[in-house]
């Protein structure tokens, strides 16, 4: 197994705030294209305020994107030195621009580049035993990409860093690395630039999904020794606290009881059980 360089620490800052938390990287981006001062998340339906997104909006991602020691940390901080989420603009705008509803605007072609003529510029490639590869997201996506890419070069959107409380499947910012087990065939090209980020990193798409390939034997998941996060126990929904050990695998370290999902908290990216009435907030 390939080894992974542990991540050393997910303690983060809360800061207070009269308004809805805005990290210094974001706000001063937004400064620079006149973005309200008065009204940061001016043109952002919050139907629902939430403590954990920016603006109380889930598609603008986590309150603690980009803290400092975020940027420090040996794995997630090379892969989000870089991003600066509304690349030049505001939350408003942004949603303007890529918001759908409730939800996000995605790009045609399933996000590759385009030639000339409009098609996608991709080619069926085999992925071999030992390969990492990486995502931000839950396992029910399709998308992968070859371990360690920059996430602005991934043309995510700022929703991918943040965990569905909904979900008992979190883990610090969404990230999930998985190691190769048998052949597996992929989509393989160049992502086009979307949601104001630049793209051209490379981008595999699978036939199933994650959780489908780490079922059928192909993937397994893997992870850094001492990381925290939420799961379900084997072979079950039932939300459980796990920990990543010295060989690189989840395991169970205690299980939430009747009525409760695992939540990682936004203040240190631990885990603890609550009540669904709390979660669902």
């Amino acid at each position: 197994m390939h080894a992974i360089t542990p991540i050393i620490s997910f303690s983060l800052l809360w800061l207070a705030s009269a308004r809805p938390f805005v990290p210094d990287a974001v706000e001063a981006a937004a400064t620079a294209v006149q973005c309200d001062a008065k009204d940061f998340c001016s043109g952002v339906p919050s139907p629902a305020a939430s403590d954990q997104y920016i603006c109380g909006d889930n598609r603008l991602g986590p309150i603690d994107l980009q803290n400092r020691e975020i940027l420090t940390n040996s794995v997630l901080g090379p892969l989000l030195t870089s991003y600066n989420p509304f690349a030049g603009s505001c939350p408003g705008a942004f949603l303007s621009e890529y918001g759908a509803d409730r939800g996000l605007r995605y790009p045609q072609k399933d996000g590759f580049q385009l030639d000339a003529n409009g098609d996608p510029v991709m080619t069926n490639t085999t992925l071999t035993p030992g390969t990492l590869i990486d995502r931000f997201g839950a396992d029910r996506g399709f998308f992968v990409a070859p371990y360690g890419t920059p996430y602005e070069q991934r043309s995510l959107p700022p929703m991918n860093l943040a965990n569905n409380p909904k979900y008992s499947d979190g883990t610090p910012y969404n990230f999930h690395v998985y190691q190769v087990i048998k052949e597996l065939v992929v989509r393989e090209g160049p992502i086009a630039p979307w949601f104001g980020q630049p793209g051209k990193g490379t981008q595999y798409v699978l036939s199933t999904s994650v959780k489908q390939a780490v079922a059928d034997g192909f993937l397994v998941e893997t992870c850094s020794p001492g990381i925290h996060g939420c799961g379900n126990a084997p072979g079950t929904n039932v939300p459980t606290q796990i920990l990543c050990s010295s060989s690189g695998r989840w395991e169970t370290t205690g299980e939430c009881g009747s009525g409760q999902f695992c939540r990682l908290q936004p203040t240190n990216q631990m885990p603890s059980c609550q009540a669904k009435s709390v979660v669902a907030r």
